[in-house]
């Protein structure tokens, strides 16, 4: 067996392994994406179909991609990073976007794909980061791997992401923040359905703000904490208090603030609670909140 690939076999390999993907029998895509001649910052595009007919007027859109291909020990578990130069960025802002592909390859021929949908909100970020770093010459950007989802599912999620994202509109965005309607916060990864792409914490976010049919790209973001406020039945060993209950979940930790006045916190990695009492500021409370700390000072059990 080979130890060596050439960088031409790499790219094939590469290519051909998204072309798989594309063509599975419940996929409504074609992949056109050279396997030697490559383009400048494109290697090709994948149209999305609404149907199986491939007529013309099953078209839906069409999606820019590069496909790069890397040989590499064993695969990256997780996410991965891959860096890029300044004019890759520019030329995929310029064309609205690409969905950029690194292809892992073992010695073997065995594949794993990491995709990254790299829209114009994003990518105007990262050129506008590259003014503020002197010499920095590359600029590295976070891949998930393709089998916590599928090639269709990122192709329609770009399309449909990326007519919401202008550039003109990015870079002249006529609009204050107060004078929008609503905001919507959408992801291009996050998917509750799936285990996999479950993790909220894990995702990046657009925040669009909503004016009559416009939507205005205005921030990029991540989740660090979601909060819920119910009504909760604690049960113990001896009684049942109905409190207010404020859960807050973070990375690492999650929060629960009993009527506003006794605070839990439990570590994720961890199988310590810690407690602390904010406030206790009518009688009304303290009849809740005194018997219950008896309670669970000697509870044996693990509440939550």
């Amino acid at each position: 067996m080979a130890t060596n690939i050439s960088n031409g076999k790499l790219e094939r390999i590469a290519v051909a392994a998204v072309k798989a993907e594309a063509n599975k029998p419940s996929s409504l895509l074609i992949a056109n994406i050279s396997e030697g001649d490559k383009g400048i910052s494109f290697d090709g595009e994948i149209l999305v179909l609404k149907d199986h007919s491939e007529s013309v007027d099953s078209l839906i859109g069409k999606v820019p991609v590069q496909v790069k291909g890397t040989l590499v020990d064993s695969f990256s578990q997780g996410k991965r990073t891959f860096p890029l130069g300044l004019d890759h960025y520019r030329n995929y802002y310029n064309s609205n976007g690409v969905v950029l592909f690194v292809v892992e390859i073992l010695k073997t021929g065995e594949t794993k794909i990491f995709y990254k949908q790299l829209l114009p909100k994003e990518l105007r970020e990262i050129i506008k980061c590259y003014g503020e770093v002197k010499n920095q010459k590359q600029r590295s950007v976070t891949l998930r791997p393709l089998s916590e989802t599928s090639l269709d599912a990122v192709c329609r999620r770009f399309i449909h992401e990326s007519k919401k994202q202008p550039p003109i509109l990015i870079e002249n965005n006529p609009f204050k923040e107060d004078e929008f309607t609503s905001f919507e916060l959408t992801s291009l990864t996050f998917d509750p359905k799936r285990k996999e792409t479950s993790n909220i914490f894990e995702h990046d976010f657009t925040l669009y703000g909503i004016k009559e049919n416009l939507n205005v790209p205005l921030h990029l973001a991540r989740i660090h904490s979601v909060s819920t406020k119910l009504k909760e039945t604690v049960v113990t060993d001896n009684n049942e208090y109905e409190f207010n209950l404020k859960i807050t979940e973070e990375p690492t930790k999650k929060i629960f603030l009993i009527e506003d006045s006794l605070e839990l916190k439990y570590n994720v990695n961890d199988t310590k609670m810690n407690f602390t009492i904010r406030r206790l500021d009518s009688l009304a409370t303290q009849l809740k909140i005194i018997p219950f700390l008896i309670d669970f000072s000697i509870w044996k059990r693990n509440l939550f």
